[in-house]
């Protein structure tokens, strides 16, 4: 008869395929995780510095930040319609400075891409939203509008809103930070440069 220390030891050898193979494919999901969150890096050049994931450009009287990320602040997935990236911006003079004169322009396979303005953002939602609660006069079934999918679009209008980059006038010794938006053909692309100024940053996946 079999002592209970055996049992727990042939139980211990007839588990470990499956932890091995468990394991295996936790540490599969978690690296592919890690690549598409860092499917984008900066390319190092002398204008600018990097920072992990972000290109940093820098003088006396500004910081600029900039990294391609997708839109997160929302359940709405805006991937499939956009392409985005994130600035941070520190003003460190003693005078305001027009964040537009920076452009923002990105070059990629040799066509340029201009920012989408927030209008044109926001409306695209917006008809996403009604597209998705149309009804067909046609179908005998009465259409049944989900609050959860409304509120969720309210939610992602009112995200995008507030967290829209908005390159104005930045005040001494201010900071702005948000998402920019482009063009999705962007997406598949392997290859950027965003303009800051006189300088272009560069990224590749």
């Amino acid at each position: 008869m079999k002592t209970s220390t055996q049992k727990m030891k042939n139980r211990q050898i007839n588990l470990t395929p499956q932890k091995l193979i468990s394991s295996g494919v936790l540490l599969l999901l978690l690296l592919l995780t890690a690549c598409s969150a860092n499917r984008w890096h900066p390319v190092s050049k002398e204008d600018y510095s990097v920072d992990k994931k972000w290109a940093v450009l820098a003088n006396d009287s500004l910081v600029i930040a900039v990294s391609p990320t997708r839109f997160k602040d929302s359940d709405v997935d805006l991937d499939n319609r956009f392409f985005s990236i994130y600035l941070k911006v520190r003003n460190l003079s003693q005078r305001s400075i027009s964040l537009w004169d920076y452009g923002y322009s990105i070059i990629s396979d040799g066509r340029q891409y201009d920012p989408i303005s927030l209008e044109h953002v926001l409306g695209s939602l917006r008809m996403n939203q009604a597209l998705y609660q149309s009804v067909d006069i046609f179908d005998t079934i009465v259409f049944d509008q989900d609050p959860s999918e409304t509120e969720k679009y309210d939610d992602a209008y009112f995200s995008i809103l507030n967290s829209y980059f908005n390159a104005s006038k930045l005040l001494p010794g201010g900071t702005k930070e948000g998402y920019l938006f482009y063009d999705r053909a962007i997406n598949s692309k392997k290859h950027l440069m965003i303009e800051l100024g006189d300088v272009m940053v560069e990224f590749q996946k």
